[in-house]
């Protein structure tokens, strides 16, 4: 479905969610190192794992909707996950709640401009990175979830450092994951309690499985 080059309104963006299926709530789409973090758990802060778990808990709820291009599943493979890492990660993309989507040639092109604008101007921005925006633009995304760019060493061209509007014409919020502010008061007391680093522990160690009755921390460590 064709649209109009100019930032979509609400009303495009109604009329391409309902055509598409995809839900017209809260719609995240994540980078791929977004899917290698909450599967890995490594070099995110407590605080940030407590946002991908919740983020995670809301998807299964049906509170939020997860997508990401198809891209995704070349670049997690980067990463070399273990067995179990892969079985969890195609397991989450059968979850109802998220989807992987088709680079078409509107968001192919949407990419090609972005990285033509960026061109001009001397400077380069990954193929990888355009064609996440270019998604997240095309499906008119709550936020594009990522953490380019919050390593020690910035680049101009990372996503979290882009400026906004894309290109100056995309309406488009570029942030590190986090669940939406009007969060219940559960997510809010999940989120607290994941922020203790041993229950990260436990959780890598099997003590603590998804879906089960989170440990009180009153009194505790």
């Amino acid at each position: 479905m064709e649209l109009p080059r100019e930032p979509q309104t609400a009303k495009t963006q109604r009329i391409l969610f309902e055509s598409c299926g995809m839900p017209t709530g809260r719609r995240y789409c994540w980078d791929s190192c977004v899917f290698i973090s909450l599967l890995t758990k490594l070099g995110r802060t407590d605080e940030e794992l407590a946002h991908l778990v919740a983020l995670e808990t809301l998807c299964d709820d049906g509170d939020v909707y997860i997508f990401t291009p198809s891209i995704t599943l070349i670049e997690v493979l980067a990463c070399k996950l273990t067995p179990e890492q892969e079985t969890l990660f195609q397991g989450m993309l059968q979850r109802s709640n998220v989807e992987v989507v088709s680079v078409s040639r509107r968001i192919a092109t949407i990419a090609r401009e972005i990285r033509n604008h960026y061109r001009m101007i001397g400077e380069e921005i990954a193929v990888p990175d355009s064609i996440h925006i270019a998604t997240a633009i095309h499906f008119g995304a709550t936020a594009l979830h990522t953490y380019d760019g919050c390593g020690k060493r910035k680049r101009k061209m990372d996503l979290l450092s882009l400026p906004v509007p894309i290109i100056g014409k995309y309406d488009l919020t570029i942030c590190k994951p986090t669940p939406p502010p009007e969060s219940t008061p559960e997510i809010k007391e999940l989120i607290t309690e994941l922020r203790t680093p041993s229950l990260f522990e436990r959780m890598e160690a099997g003590e603590y499985e998804e879906g089960s009755a989170m440990p009180s921390t009153e009194g505790g460590n």
